[in-house]
């Protein structure tokens, strides 16, 4: 047998790809150690500015809430000395006579009020009232022990000839009569005070000699109280029943 050959051309190898390099890594220029530093050192500082801020932020709560509670301390201190004053008894206030002379006559020689002597004379409202009042209810017993006297037995008699010179009456040693004393609208009772004369009185009687000397008087029902109610309430009528003023009359 005979061989035969092909003479078809056997395929080429293949050729080899060049090898590719990898491309050329471009160098970074070195940082020099201070730039390398510089953001480490910023970062840094942020931090402790930051850590800066938030000590400060607590601070300023922490003395927000101190002065939050020094303030209730002090409301509650103050509270409770006024509780404390409230509960001691009223102090004197020494005032000079001279103002208690001039408060007392402003308010007795004028039309003015309380509240305009205590505005005058720089004195608070309340004590001026208090020296007003305190007046008014040791007056009357300086007045009527000094000057407002029952009389004797003697000053009657001498009375009586006073009387019988005048009017030709005997054995008389007073004459009586009763008045309204306007006040102020009272709060409460207003219609006991209310007289006839759309005014708000109290009644005033006096008794009196031939001189016209007080020597008995009774102040304080209301106005609308009737006369014969007011005369035997008083002590000039108690003195009558029991026979003092006897044999005389008024």
């Amino acid at each position: 047998m005979i061989a035969y050959h092909s003479t078809s051309p056997s395929p080429a190898p293949p050729i080899p790809s060049p090898a590719r390099s990898p491309p050329p890594q471009q160098q970074q220029p070195e940082k020099e150690p201070g730039q390398q530093q510089q953001p480490q050192e910023q970062h840094k500082e942020q931090q402790h500015h930051h850590q800066q801020e938030q000590q400060e932020e607590e601070e300023e709560e922490e003395e927000e809430e101190e002065e939050e509670e020094e303030e209730v301390k002090a409301a509650i201190e103050q509270q409770w000395q006024l509780l404390e004053q409230a509960m001691q008894p009223p102090q004197r206030h020494l005032i000079p006579l001279r103002e208690v002379v001039l408060v007392r006559i402003n308010f007795f020689a004028s039309t003015t009020t309380i509240l305009d002597g205590s505005f005058w004379f720089g004195i608070p409202k309340t004590l001026c009232h208090r020296i007003v009042d305190v007046f008014l209810k040791r007056f009357p017993r300086v007045f009527k022990s000094e000057w407002v006297k029952f009389p004797t037995r003697d000053e009657m008699a001498e009375m009586a000839k006073e009387f019988k010179a005048i009017k030709g009456v005997p054995a008389v040693i007073g004459a009586i009569d009763r008045t309204h004393i306007q006040i102020w609208g009272m709060d409460a009772h207003r219609a006991e005070y209310f007289t006839r004369k759309s005014q708000y009185a109290v009644q005033l009687q006096i008794t009196c000699d031939a001189k016209e000397r007080i020597w008995d008087y009774l102040i304080g029902y209301p106005g609308t109280s009737h006369d014969q109610r007011v005369f035997i309430d008083s002590n000039l009528y108690k003195r009558l029943e029991n026979g003092d003023i006897a044999p005389y009359q008024l």
